[in-house]
């Protein structure tokens, strides 16, 4: 069993009751050996996830839990930071998937909810702040660890704009498929402008087609009336601020083409068609 199985399994130790010095050799392993840690990630995302919701905490053990934010370029290298992702997207999908149960108190958890939320403040956000404390984990760690990482979003930014986009698509849950496309619009956007501003793709930057077609999935194959609406509204809001969006226009003009076509449930979709048909005389208008 790896040192990381034996620090965070719950098998071994309730989460209420881990010392302050399995904390800190844990984070110490973090700190000074992040590169060694290999698949294991998944169980140090785990372990996070659960400490994220203890509410009675040591200063010790809160300093040690406030280094979360170090998962950035001076912390892990890229095959790190892509293994990593990679476990917290896993994370995210599985049975074990936490979430913060203590909105209000002075948690671990609850301090990265608020620096996930005041990040996403940057767009028109509609997820609603009290909805977060009921996001899985994983998912906000997601937000953060994008942000902290946005000169190698190259790495990892494919698959993180893919998951959000299936949790937009297929979540059961409408708080997680509205804050999904909220977190779409906040790391495809700057991308947007950045890409504008070099007026030509770089090596290692993501293209507008790549950027958009996750949002366009969503609108394509979303079941729920609601998402599909936000998900035209976000996208109406891209097509208006005059991004260049060439390489895209074939996705975009795909989607909403779909709207049109037989209700995918039984839900009103007359708004969606109307935001569609909206977005679709911008296109035809020539806005870029």
């Amino acid at each position: 069993m790896s040192i990381f199985s034996h620090l965070c399994s719950s098998k071994n130790r309730t989460f209420q009751s881990i010392n302050d010095m399995a904390v800190s050799l844990l984070f110490q392993v973090l700190q000074h050996n992040p590169d060694y840690i290999g698949t294991d990630w998944l169980v140090v995302v785990a372990c996070l996830a659960k400490l994220s919701e203890l509410t009675s905490c040591s200063s010790t053990t809160t300093h040690n839990l406030s280094k979360i934010g170090f998962f950035s370029r001076d912390f892990l290298n890229d095959d790190s930071l892509k293994t990593f992702t990679l476990s917290l997207i896993e994370f995210s999908t599985s049975s074990e998937a936490s979430v913060s149960t203590a909105a209000t108190s002075n948690t671990f958890g609850n301090k990265l909810y608020s620096s996930a939320q005041k990040k996403l403040r940057s767009i028109k956000m509609s997820t609603k702040p009290d909805d977060f404390s009921t996001l899985p984990f994983a998912l906000v760690l997601l937000v953060i660890v994008s942000s902290s990482n946005y000169q190698r979003f190259h790495h990892v930014g494919q698959k993180i704009l893919a998951h959000f986009g299936d949790q937009a698509t297929s979540n059961e849950s409408d708080i997680v498929r509205t804050f999904s496309l909220d977190v779409i619009s906040y790391l495809i956007i700057p991308r947007l402008i950045a890409n504008d501003a070099e007026k030509e793709i770089r090596v290692g930057q993501l293209g507008e087609m790549v950027l958009l077609l996750p949002l366009c999935d969503v609108i394509k194959q979303a079941n729920y009336d609601d998402t599909v609406e936000l998900g035209l509204v976000k996208l109406k809001q891209i097509v208006d601020d005059g991004y260049n969006l060439t390489a895209a226009w074939p996705s975009i003009i795909e989607s909403l083409s779909t709207v049109a076509d037989v209700p995918r449930n039984n839900g009103d979709w007359s708004v969606c068609c109307t935001t569609a048909f909206g977005c679709l005389k911008l296109i035809v208008d020539g806005k870029e």
